[in-house]
């Protein structure tokens, strides 16, 4: 339990994690005077485990706590072209500039940046872990941007003087 609760209300001894039946999912920790009262939490098509459990990388299988997988996507890639990735059937995606939502299927077209800097694709689908993919250019081609980009600043250093 955290110490700021606990200093605002020792009494509230017994800590539960609230999960939905259907998914495993683990919707809320609770806090209760006694383990009767931590009993009546779940409502209908929840059930409780004594104990709390991280939501971000945990859930329940089968009344076991276990932990969430992690999706079979890279960490990072590099894109000169389109390049399509699989992700988890009915993902949350946020993509900068391009998609923010439920996915319809199993993939993303990911294109290439637009700048050496990259951008990152955030990818939601429990139970797997949130998953962050960093999207770059090949190293070489990154290397020749940002030498570009440094010779332009230098010529308008040059020019501004």
């Amino acid at each position: 339990m955290s110490e700021t609760l606990q200093s605002l209300n020792p009494t509230l001894v017994y800590e539960g994690s609230v999960y939905e039946i259907s998914t495993g999912r683990i919707t809320r920790i609770v806090w209760t005077e006694t383990e009767a009262n931590l009993n009546l939490q779940p409502q209908e098509g929840e059930a409780i485990l004594i104990g709390h459990y991280d939501t971000r990388t945990h859930y329940v299988v089968d009344g076991a706590v276990v932990a969430r997988p992690d999706m079979p996507i890279p960490q990072s890639i590099e894109v000169n072209g389109t390049q399509t990735i699989t992700v988890p059937e009915g993902a949350f995606v946020r993509h900068p500039g391009v998609k923010v939502g439920t996915i319809n299927g199993e993939s993303i077209d990911v294109a290439p940046p637009l700048n050496a800097d990259g951008y990152e694709i955030v990818i939601r689908a429990f139970p797997y872990r949130d998953h962050v993919l960093t999207v770059n250019l090949p190293t070489l081609e990154r290397a020749k941007r940002a030498a570009k980009v440094r010779c332009i600043m230098r010529l308008k250093l040059v020019f501004s003087s």
